[in-house]
């Protein structure tokens, strides 16, 4: 996934605003009256390392885990019906994947039901890897607002960005684009342009007299020969265009020259273009 070099001032807003929501406020303010932890600014670093050796680096731990343990209460983002999913891929991630009871099953159904609760379970693991990542990123933010003053550091990619996806049977690439309402559109557009590149490399050029030439060999693979499509030719286009210059030979002969060019160019660019990139 690609994103800015450089935090955008959409994020450092939402930043510095972010513990201000009042769901942050209740999720710090308990945390700060209980263990009296004062509100430190980010310039203030005597108080910062006052604070800081009040307590043992294991102490610390216990509250930053606190903050998580809040904050997962506070925001629940998981839709109700997927939480005993994510509860049970949590207290035990290494047997999620395990598809149970199907023992009782008859012979025939088992390894169909095994099958298709495990490729529902593996499409909802993603989600809960990444949520349960969200979690633990916000509490070390919240953290480091707490003890040094720091504002949440929000990555572009958050509010846009570009990903590449494989497409089955043959994985083939797919980029997109993704952008929220705090986006930065330029920056998400030259992201997507960027990515595109990265990943299919420079995009051929496609001329008015390729796409001339491809309708020409769709008629030509159809049974129309070489002469009935210099024919249509002299029907559409009348004139011949000068960069042709043999005024010895005959008219329909520069025409031909001018649509077997026409038609190999085409093929050459449907072969850049649609070509095995592999």
């Amino acid at each position: 996934m690609q994103s800015a070099p450089s935090e955008s001032k959409t994020a450092r807003l939402l930043g510095i605003a972010f513990p201000a929501i009042p769901e942050i406020v209740d999720t710090l303010k308990p945390i700060m009256d209980k263990y009296n932890i004062p509100l430190i600014l980010s310039e203030n670093k005597e108080l910062q390392k006052t604070v800081r050796a009040e307590r043992t680096d294991e102490e610390w731990i216990v509250i930053r885990d606190e903050i998580e343990t809040n904050l997962r209460k506070r925001f629940e983002f998981i839709p109700t019906g997927l939480r005993p999913l994510y509860n049970s891929w949590k207290k035990k991630p290494d047997e999620y994947l395990k598809v149970k009871g199907v023992s009782k099953l008859p012979a025939f159904l088992r390894e169909p039901i095994t099958k298709l609760f495990t490729t529902l379970l593996e499409f909802t693991l993603p989600s809960f890897q990444l949520l349960d990542r969200v979690y633990k990123y916000l509490s070390d933010q919240l953290f480091d607002h707490l003890t040094k003053g720091s504002p949440v550091t929000f990555p572009d990619f958050v509010f846009g960005g570009t990903l590449v996806a494989a497409i089955p049977p043959e994985n083939d690439k797919l980029v997109i684009a993704y952008a929220s309402e705090l986006a930065d559109p330029a920056a998400t557009a030259q992201q997507f342009l960027a990515k595109i590149i990265e990943t299919f490399g420079e995009h051929p050029k496609v001329t008015d007299d390729n796409l001339k030439g491809a309708e020409y060999f769709v008629l030509e693979k159809y049974g129309r020969s070489r002469e009935d499509i210099i024919t249509i030719d002299e029907q559409r286009y009348h004139k011949i265009p000068k960069r042709i210059k043999r005024p010895k030979n005959s008219l329909r002969v520069r025409r031909r020259q001018r649509v077997d060019k026409t038609i190999q160019r085409s093929v050459d660019k449907m072969s850049k273009v649609f070509g095995d990139k592999k």
